[in-house]
């Protein structure tokens, strides 16, 4: 090899010590970091969605305990009473 002549590692080795390249390598940081602030974005409104939708499921559960309970007690509580069960 002539001196003066390289390859492209050797120059590519000079530029990222020379740090000719900084101002790329920092726009690619750039974009990168936006990237994964929009997907943590994205991953924290899925996880309170579906918190909002256990938090609705349990809240139906209970309200439909709470209403059907009273009439299912009544209904077998009638039942006894009037000794259709027992005989």
């Amino acid at each position: 090899m002539k001196p003066g002549e390289g390859t492209d590692a050797d120059r590519e080795l000079i530029s990222a010590v020379a740090g000719t390249d900084a101002d790329r390598e920092r726009a690619v940081a750039w974009r990168t970091r936006r990237v994964v602030c929009a997907s943590q974005g994205v991953m924290q409104e899925q996880k309170a969605g579906r918190k909002r939708i256990r938090a609705v499921a349990l809240a139906a559960t209970l309200v439909v305990v709470l209403v059907l309970g009273p009439l299912v007690w009544w209904a077998g509580e009638t039942l006894i009473e009037e000794e259709r069960l027992t005989g």
